[in-house]
């Protein structure tokens, strides 16, 4: 619920050089890019060290090694939950709560994590748009990546273009 101001000088004021001044709402208490940047860097690792944990499980399962192996190469295609299962010999279903059971995480998850690291890696070493990245990774629209972008990293995609 936004905050009910008592009197006029509690708004945000004009400083003499024509500025708004926010301060008393941001004060102290907003971060400063570098620790924006350390917090993007933390969640980013955090991300890494799941797919890392689920890539090494994968690799203890055969099943699971084929299922790895097929969406490393495409996973800027079009995967289904279907299109694994079948790479696995196991039904949808069973797949789904296999594939769970084993790395810890869901299918889509993992692949959403696995095109949002190419991604990050992307707009942080290429002049690329955000746009190209996106469809590049296999995302069908700007909106659906950058919401996912978000998930993992806790960030929008423009932070790494600042």
């Amino acid at each position: 619920m936004p905050e009910v101001l008592e009197s006029p000088e509690q708004a945000p004021s004009m400083s003499s050089s024509g500025e708004l001044s926010l301060s008393r709402w941001w004060g102290a208490g907003r971060p400063s890019a570098s620790a924006l940047a350390l917090e993007f860097e933390a969640a980013r690792e955090r991300e890494a060290k799941i797919l890392r944990r689920v890539e090494q499980r994968m690799r203890r399962n055969a099943r699971l090694q084929r299922v790895f192996a097929a969406v490393s190469r495409h996973f800027d295609e079009t995967i289904t939950l279907d299109d694994a299962a079948e790479i696995a010999c196991l039904s949808r279903t069973y797949f789904s709560a296999y594939f769970r059971r084993h790395t810890g995480i869901g299918f889509h998850y993992w692949i959403e994590g696995l095109r949002i690291s190419w991604a990050a890696r992307q707009l942080r070493t290429t002049e690329h748009s955000i746009n190209q990245v996106a469809f590049r990774a296999g995302f069908r629209d700007v909106r659906t990546f950058q919401r996912a972008f978000k998930r993992h990293t806790g960030k929008c995609p423009s932070f790494l273009m600042e």
